[in-house]
């Protein structure tokens, strides 16, 4: 019996790996959630260093960021449990068709990270150019 157990923590683990459902959730609440506050009892008592939560096409997404014994990922579908991995490794895997509404999520995250890389170089170019003719206007050129 508890080897069928561990057989079966074994295959979700592979499953969730495979899928990098991690991967994609940790983006999607990363670059399409919102941030939440974390209380100065919470940084110190857990080493909680972010918590942020995606609410949206039915998922509901939620990252705590912390040391290995604080963070954890769960993912919500139609306000059922279907992923969750901790520092004890993957908890909950539910198979279903939520998987490939993730990947439209995912595909979105990473289109918002691209945008905000690049809208990132375009402010540091700015103030580069900002330095120069500075620069140039202090040693009269």
């Amino acid at each position: 019996m508890e080897k069928k157990l561990e057989e079966q923590a074994g295959a979700r683990e592979a499953a969730a790996e495979k899928a990098q459902i991690y991967e994609k959730a940790d983006a999607v609440a990363e670059y399409l959630g919102v941030g939440c506050d974390i209380s100065e009892d919470d940084r110190r008592d857990y080493r909680v260093h972010s918590h942020r939560v995606y609410k949206g096409e039915h998922f509901v997404i939620e990252e705590i960021k912390g040391n290995a014994f604080a963070s954890s990922t769960t993912v919500s579908y139609y306000s059922k449990k279907v992923f969750e991995e901790s520092s004890l490794g993957v908890e909950v895997l539910v198979p279903g068709k939520w998987l490939g509404k993730l990947d439209i999520l995912y595909k979105r995250a990473q289109r918002t990270k691209k945008n905000l890389e690049a809208k990132e170089q375009r402010k540091m170019r700015e103030e580069e150019e900002k330095k120069k003719k500075w620069e140039r206007k202090r040693l009269g050129l």
